[in-house]
């Protein structure tokens, strides 16, 4: 049997996908579009983590 949780401790509510990430448009270039599809293997979700992968490593060698 689980212990019983005090009142005070609630679950933090899980965000929704849209609370995390924004939508745009961008431009790619044909090959770079042809090697994100390929590197996402169609599943789904790939090819924001690749793209948001990418953009954070940038981002940090700029230091930024």
């Amino acid at each position: 049997m689980k212990p019983l949780l005090p009142l005070e401790i609630k679950r933090e509510k899980k965000k929704k996908f849209e609370e995390l990430y924004s939508r745009d448009t961008v431009w790619f270039k044909n090959e770079i579009k042809e090697k994100i599809a390929e590197a996402s293997e169609g599943e789904r979700g790939e090819k924001t983590r690749i793209i948001n992968e990418a953009l954070e490593e940038y981002f940090k060698k700029r230091g930024r």
